[in-house]
């Protein structure tokens, strides 16, 4: 994440320099799993459509629908409520809890969708 964002701020690709400051604290906090979170959050349809799951099976909550997702993270259940909060109470998500109704549209906000692309692997 850090090498990423570093290569876009060299390329002009980031953020005025007080979104940076807040960017780089956060990815000196967030783990893997925030990522991989947040990402299905901005991405929910397209992950969710490519996966193995009957498409008539409702999704009632987000906490059902990132164990579809995602299930390398079901072993990892536990993490997913203060992920969830850490992702919202940043103003990343508008999604703060396993419970919440699904589908959230959007579910992620723009700060999350300005984070996401600062720490991308930047376009040649």
């Amino acid at each position: 994440m850090l090498r990423n964002a570093l290569l876009n701020i060299a390329v002009g690709k980031a953020p005025n320099e007080g979104v940076q400051q807040i960017f780089l604290n956060v990815i000196d906090t967030f783990t893997c799993f925030h990522v991989k979170i947040l990402d299905f959050l901005w991405r929910q349809d397209n992950i969710l459509a490519k996966s193995s799951r009957d498409s008539r099976e409702p999704i009632s909550n987000y906490g059902h629908a990132i164990n579809i997702g995602l299930p390398e993270l079901r072993k990892e259940a536990g993490l997913l409520e203060p992920i969830l909060n850490d992702l919202n109470l940043r103003g990343f998500s508008d999604v703060s809890s396993p419970r919440d109704a699904f589908p959230r549209n959007p579910a992620i906000t723009n700060l999350g969708g300005q984070f996401l692309n600062f720490i991308a692997k930047p376009q040649s």
